[in-house]
């Protein structure tokens, strides 16, 4: 008579778990997870009771080493654990566990032996075929420890090559990232090195451009080198070189065959207006473009500044400058004001001391510290100009600097002093115009004060 399907179902129970009906907390796997090898069906069987009454996994069972080399091959998943008897036909359990170590290097290995059969279990154990001998009769507590243990082992492991997977997984990520940011940086590289090569090109058009010319520079620096930062000096250096721009105009005009006339509409404001619009590298080549050609005026620009330069020659003298003119041609004080202090310092029996006219301007708050300073920066500065009069008297006589060169020097000194209130000798700025070497320099000024002393 047919079964029907509950009673296949219990029988199908009982086969995997050893209970008509499955416990909530077995820990049964999906797949095979024991292979017990075995000639002896009481062996199989007695095995198979004591571990599904610790119910560590499922149970499947073999009875000749044949029959377990085909469950293996066929098995989706490897065994955690393979056990097997050393005595069996055909085939021992050393030389099953070596072909299981083929084809399922992963699983867990356990021979059982008698001690006749010690010597072939060491040489399995050296071979690498087992991991673990029991002897017979076994002991169930210690047959469940090793089998524990093992499958433990069984996790450990597979975790172990998991990580190892993640781990290689990264570095080949790794690597591809790596090699593609090489590949970035050497055409990265390769671009720097054609600008390179596309600048050194365009400076050797330029240098062949430019031979027997001067060094091109920008209106900046030509302004800054040939006059000085005041008012009225840079309105007529404006009326030199907008002279100069409109002269080379005619003259390129009259080469091209055509008439220039320049427009008597120009609206200067509306021009310094859009001037504000104008980006910083556009700035550059203006300021180019227009430096080279003052170049050719520039012999001109210092004119502009000719009476300035005469005021400065005429207010240094042989003497230190007085503490209270200084005041009124920097504007800090009034007349009025000097005039007073100094009447109220006569009257106390004042011996001219510059300290107590200081002090007393301090007190009376008519003048403040940073006043004091530039004071003190502007008697410096007259100091060291009394000086460099007989240097520049001494260079120009002699021939050893040009006069272009020596107002190029006295305009930084001004520059520099108005600028940032920075204090610098002539032959101090020569030296960094190159005008002259330092042991030049160095002889002149020995000269220059062994006559002092004579």
């Amino acid at each position: 008579r047919r079964c029907p399907n509950y009673l296949k179902s219990f029988v199908r129970s009982w086969k995997e778990t050893g209970y008509l009906f499955p416990c909530a907390g077995a820990k049964v796997t999906d797949s095979p997870s024991i292979l017990i090898v075995d000639d002896e069906e009481t062996i199989l069987k007695a095995m198979r009771r004591l571990l599904r009454r610790e119910r560590l996994a499922k149970i499947s069972t073999a009875s000749s080493a044949i029959q377990a080399i085909r469950i293996i091959e066929a098995a989706e998943e490897p065994f955690r654990v393979v056990i097997t008897d050393q005595r069996m036909p055909n085939m021992t359990g050393t030389e099953l566990l070596v072909k299981v170590l083929e084809l399922s290097p992963e699983s867990r290995r356990v021979l059982f032996t008698g001690y006749s059969e010690l010597e072939s279990a060491m040489v399995a154990v050296n071979q690498g075929a087992i991991h673990y001998y029991l002897t017979k009769p076994w002991d169930n507590e210690t047959v469940l420890r090793v089998i524990r243990q093992e499958l433990s082992n069984f996790e450990k492991e597979r975790g172990k090559k998991e990580l190892f997977s993640i781990i290689q997984n990264q570095n080949a990520r790794y690597y591809k990232a790596v090699n593609a940011l090489k590949q970035k940086d050497k055409r990265f590289q390769t671009e720097i090195r054609a600008k390179q090569k596309e600048i050194i090109r365009r400076k050797q058009s330029l240098s062949e451009m430019q031979t027997g010319r001067k060094e091109v520079i920008g209106l900046e620096k030509l302004l800054s080198r040939n006059v000085l930062m005041q008012p009225d000096c840079l309105v007529g250096a404006y009326d030199q070189l907008r002279k100069g721009i409109v002269d080379i105009f005619v003259t390129l005009s009259k080469h091209r065959s055509s008439e220039f006339v320049p427009n008597p509409g120009f609206d200067e404001k509306a021009f310094r207006d859009e001037l504000y619009d104008i980006t910083g590298d556009q700035f550059d080549l203006i300021d180019l473009i227009i430096g080279y050609a003052g170049q050719v005026m520039e012999p001109e620009l210092f004119k502009s500044c000719g009476g300035y330069f005469e005021k400065i020659e005429r207010e240094d003298s042989d003497t230190a400058p007085d503490f209270g003119q200084l005041l009124l041609k920097e504007d800090l004080i009034t007349k009025a004001q000097l005039d007073q202090v100094l009447e109220e310092l006569d009257r106390r029996g004042w011996n001219g001391s510059e300290n107590v006219l200081v002090s007393e301007l301090l007190a009376l708050k008519y003048i403040t510290p940073s006043d004091l300073s530039r004071i003190m920066l502007r008697k410096e500065l007259a100091s060291i100009r009394r000086k460099d009069k007989y240097l520049i008297d001494f260079l120009l006589k002699g021939d050893r600097v040009s006069k272009e060169k020596i107002n190029q020097a006295r305009i930084a000194q001004i520059n520099r002093f108005e600028q940032s209130g920075e204090c610098t000798s002539i032959s101090d700025i020569l030296l960094e115009f190159r005008a002259l070497s330092s042991n030049e320099m160095q002889d002149i000024l020995s000269l220059l004060s062994e006559a002092a002393q004579t």
